[in-house]
């Protein structure tokens, strides 16, 4: 009957409306381990990247909430004499609530998030804290 096929139709529009906006949770990888991965084919374990964003945008202020600041300054004072550009990124990166986020200059431009403390910055740029 016609109900039914509207019922049908309906049901089968909310089943592929619901799955369009599933959410995913972020991967399970943690940030540094995924940050060492990217750096393993780092020659003497400094850092192959040339430049590293640090995510200080106002969008939001979930990453400068989160300490965007502080790892700015943190990756400022121990890439110096590395060669490593640190960027200041006033662009949001899309990633806030696992923020503060860095992103390498490797090929795929990888995003590494929750990056907060001293010893995680010196690990990704292969220094000394």
């Amino acid at each position: 009957s016609f109900s039914m096929r509207a019922r049908t139709l309906v049901l089968m529009a909310v089943v592929a409306s619901a799955s369009a906006f599933s959410w995913a949770p972020p991967p399970s990888t943690p940030p540094l381990r995924r940050a060492r991965s990217v750096l393993a084919a780092a020659e003497g374990g400094g850092c192959s990247a040339k430049q590293i964003e640090v995510c200080v945008s106002t969008y939001g202020k979930i990453c400068r909430r989160k300490g965007g600041m502080k790892t700015l300054a943190l990756f400022q004072e121990l890439a110096e004499g590395t060669g490593v550009e640190i960027i200041e990124q006033q662009e949001c990166m899309d990633e806030c609530p696992m923020g503060p986020n860095i992103r390498l200059d490797e090929d795929d431009r990888q995003i590494i998030n929750g990056i907060k403390t001293r010893e995680q910055v010196a690990e990704i740029l292969g220094v000394d804290p």
